[in-house]
């Protein structure tokens, strides 16, 4: 399985875990699923950060070299062609997304 970790719940990991729903926890676990972090997410922890917004125990560009060691995430680029295929995602793909993201907000 291929996992889009939300900046929140990358942060979570390392920092609050009891924070994220056993299920996705059990996901993120199992060694056959890819773990990806998108761009995005790393230029808005950046941001946070800069502005004081987010306090990180380590500088954000080792967090991320260690996360990719320890636990084999991947970073996930912004393709320029990617803004126009996001309205080619099928409604039940949608459906599925937000029903993990209702998970989260929960959480």
């Amino acid at each position: 399985m291929k996992l889009l970790l939300d900046t929140h719940v990358f942060l979570w990991l390392r920092n609050a875990p009891e924070k994220i729903p056993p299920h996705i926890m059990t996901l993120y676990e199992d060694i056959q699923s890819d773990v990806f972090l998108s761009m995005a997410s790393i230029w808005e922890m950046q941001i946070k950060n800069q502005l004081g917004k987010l306090a990180l125990d380590l500088p954000l560009n080792e967090l991320i070299d260690q996360q990719c060691m320890e636990n084999g995430l991947q970073i996930l680029g912004i393709e320029t062609g990617f803004p126009s295929r996001v309205g080619q995602v099928s409604d039940s793909v949608t459906r599925h997304f937000e029903a993990h993201m209702q998970d989260f907000e929960n959480a």
